[in-house]
């Protein structure tokens, strides 16, 4: 009879399995110059942005690539965003947001109103809490080219500001992400949901956001990165996921509050989504948490091994283990907690309700 320990400890080693060939499959950015550079435009939503504008902004007029716009959306903003930007008037192109449609969620309306004011070749959404290295347009570009792609997302190095996030972090985003996921599969062109994509750093030809119908095909959708990286895989658009820790770095969260109402906005749909997926998820959580704390022996060795490698891909083998398993039980807690507000349609960001029409 199998025990317990035994699916615990199986469970252990087929996680360090799929994230050894996540590792493997995961292409990672480049560290060199493009042979050709066409006309880039970065295009940053900005709600209520004031901090990170003011952090981010001079990084963002300092970039090293000889054809490059900048255009920032204020969406409607109650804080300092206005005067931030006015500060940068002569170096980026501002735009003020129109008004919210209905059926439209709020970031997705901001990129659509970027891209259709943005002049480049190539469109790179952003966020506002993303601070870029100098290369970091001129590496995006070479990536592309290097794998020849119409567009890619790349994932960054994570700032994590807080023990909250230190502890958190790792597990849904990081780990989910490469031991998760069998990557792998992609290729074989009939599995679109395991493609996925990172809004914070999305970048595509213009042409082919235009065939796909760019940020309107996806416009009520809360992980619209997810939703649009899917939709250009089932239109055979040449797209991958890139692991790129130095092209930038994103603080996402700056307190307990901000990741929480983070979390609980996102975790649900993108760990799922549905409620049998969500379930899954809960399970795969909890058998960490087993291996960690209740079943000492290959499984626990082969989860911190998986966990290890993860950090490392992500630049972040710092980060303190002290904190795994109390940051654990908060990503079980947070998880609980956004499947529930996800179910009651309570779930807020910035001031907007979200609803998925």
């Amino acid at each position: 009879m199998v025990t317990l320990g035994q699916i615990v400890g199986g469970y252990g080693v087929v996680t360090l399995i799929n994230t050894v060939l996540s590792c493997l499959f995961f292409k990672r950015a480049v560290k060199n110059q493009p042979a050709n550079s066409p006309k880039v435009s970065v295009l940053i939503p900005a709600r209520d942005e004031a901090h990170n504008l003011s952090k981010n902004l001079p990084h963002w007029t300092q970039l090293k690539y000889p054809d490059l716009e900048i255009l920032v959306l204020n969406d409607q903003s109650t804080d300092g965003t206005e005067t931030v930007l006015n500060q940068y008037a002569s170096q980026i192109k501002i735009l003020n947001g129109e008004k919210l449609p209905v059926g439209w969620l709020g970031k997705n309306w901001a990129c659509d109103q970027l891209a259709r004011a943005a002049s480049g070749e190539i469109l790179i959404f952003v966020d506002a809490d993303v601070t870029p290295e100098p290369e970091a347009v001129a590496y995006t570009v070479a990536t592309l080219e290097k794998y020849k792609l119409s567009a890619c997302s790349v994932f960054l190095r994570q700032n994590l500001s807080t023990l909250s996030a230190k502890g958190v972090i790792p597990w849904v985003l990081q780990f989910s992400l490469l031991a998760w996921i069998p990557h792998f599969l992609a290729p074989l062109k009939r599995f679109s949901s395991v493609v996925v994509g990172n809004g914070q750093w999305f970048a595509m030809e213009r042409t082919v956001y235009s065939q796909v119908g760019g940020h309107k095909a996806v416009k009520n959708s809360v992980i619209e990165d997810m939703d649009l990286s899917r939709h250009l895989f089932r239109e055979g658009i040449a797209y991958a996921p890139i692991l790129g820790p130095h092209i930038a770095e994103v603080t996402m969260y700056r307190s307990w509050s901000e990741l929480r109402a983070g979390l609980d906005k996102n975790l649900a749909r993108i760990l799922g989504p549905g409620l049998v997926g969500n379930v899954f998820f809960l399970f795969l959580y909890f058998g960490l948490l087993l291996a960690l704390c209740f079943y000492w022996g290959v499984g626990s060795v082969a989860v911190v091994l998986a966990l290890v490698l993860v950090l490392h891909r992500f630049g972040a083998i710092r980060c303190n283990p002290l904190l795994w398993i109390p940051g654990l039980l908060l990503a079980i807690f947070l998880l609980l907690e956004s499947m529930f507000l996800t179910r009651m349609g309570r779930t807020t960001w910035k001031g907007r309700g979200i609803t998925e029409l």
